[in-house]
């Protein structure tokens, strides 16, 4: 739930004026960099049970985060993406589905480029650009309205939206 008024809509009013004036330390002007981004109230992305979900404005971007769940103790992470479909396929190995990779999962072992066979999963909370959610050890930042960062414990990626690239990290 969004709200308007109070605290929160300082939080709005705030993340507008980096959009609108550029950030210092960015070289794009009106992207944010993680180090400016505001932090949101984890609760406001629950779902219950420890997960956490949210999508970028551009509604074509979006992940799901458990920090702590009974049936894996590791936080981990699923962000569906729209990467490039001309990308070599690659084969999940749990459905052996071969495709070109429409997700990227931050998990215990690290960080890769993975097919969703259970379907995109943009809902939640609008994550705002300029913001970031922190849940554990897990975190996201929305640079504007269609690119993030995410990390956790295994490593970390960027993806840009302007270009549907993603870059890894470990």
């Amino acid at each position: 739930m969004v709200r308007w008024g109070g605290a929160a809509g300082a939080g709005l009013v705030l993340v507008t004026g980096i959009l609108v004036g550029g950030c210092a330390n960015s070289d794009t002007p009106g992207v944010a960099t993680a180090a400016e981004a505001v932090q949101v109230d984890p609760a406001e992305y629950s779902i219950g049970d420890g997960k956490h979900v949210f999508h970028l404005v551009s509604g074509v971007a979006g992940c799901w985060f458990n920090p702590n769940q009974a049936d894996n103790q590791a936080p981990h992470m699923l962000c569906d993406l729209p990467l490039p479909k001309s990308d070599p396929p690659i084969v999940d190995p749990q459905t052996g589905v071969r495709a070109p990779a429409d997700a990227i999962v931050i998990e215990p072992d690290g960080v890769s480029k993975v097919v969703n066979v259970a379907g995109a999963f943009i809902t939640g909370q609008l994550l705002p650009p300029g913001s970031t959610l922190t849940v554990g050890e897990l975190s996201c930042t929305a640079l504007d309205g269609k690119s993030m960062s995410c990390r956790g414990p295994a490593g970390s990626f960027t993806f840009d939206g302007s270009t549907a690239e993603a870059s890894i990290r470990e």
